[in-house]
């Protein structure tokens, strides 16, 4: 299972998203909604299905990461 694990920061999170991502308009919704929103703990974390992989979002005061994870092939 390929995975890929960014950090940056939330003011630049939906300006490096690349053309595959700009599908999920959604999901995106969802990330600039949290980014908006005071965080009543340090960290907040949420699981969303974008672009057909599994990602985590994790959010702190000063960052956003995500760990996107890619689905297995399916057999035929």
């Amino acid at each position: 299972m390929a995975t890929s694990n960014k950090t940056f920061s939330p003011s630049r999170a939906v300006a490096r998203g690349t053309p595959e991502h700009t599908t999920a308009l959604s999901d995106i919704s969802k990330i600039i909604t949290i980014l908006q929103t005071p965080k009543p703990t340090p960290s907040s974390y949420i699981w969303l299905d974008f672009c057909q992989r599994t990602t985590i979002l994790t959010f702190t005061s000063r960052s956003l990461s995500f760990v996107s994870t890619h689905p297995e092939p399916q057999p035929s």
